[in-house]
């Protein structure tokens, strides 16, 4: 899925509970793609969709961030942006990894 996609799913599902957060979301829209990156260059490099890509991993961000600590909704509003790109990738022919399980 183009990132396009990603980004609109999430901005246009935050924009609905929280305008303010959408920007953190986007970010986090793309944040499954560039993490590989990221791990890349700490030279740990990953396949795509695999570990930045597990629903699980998202859920619990996300339950983090709304139960326990956030910071203005931002860890909140960065992992749903976070799971709605995943959930995304879920709904394409190659899918996604639930866990590491």
């Amino acid at each position: 899925m183009k990132w396009v996609n990603h980004l609109a799913i999430a901005g246009a599902t935050t924009a609905v509970v929280a305008p303010a957060l959408v920007p953190v979301a986007l970010l986090g829209s793309t944040a499954p793609d560039w993490l590989e990156w990221v791990l890349k260059a700490l030279g740990k490099p990953v396949k795509h969709r695999t570990v930045t890509h597990y629903v699980l991993g998202w859920v619990l961000l996300l339950a983090f961030g709304l139960g326990l600590w956030d910071f203005h909704g931002m860890v909140a509003a960065f992992a749903w942006g976070g799971l709605t790109h995943v959930l995304a990738d879920a709904c394409t022919v190659m899918g996604v990894p639930f866990s590491p399980h």
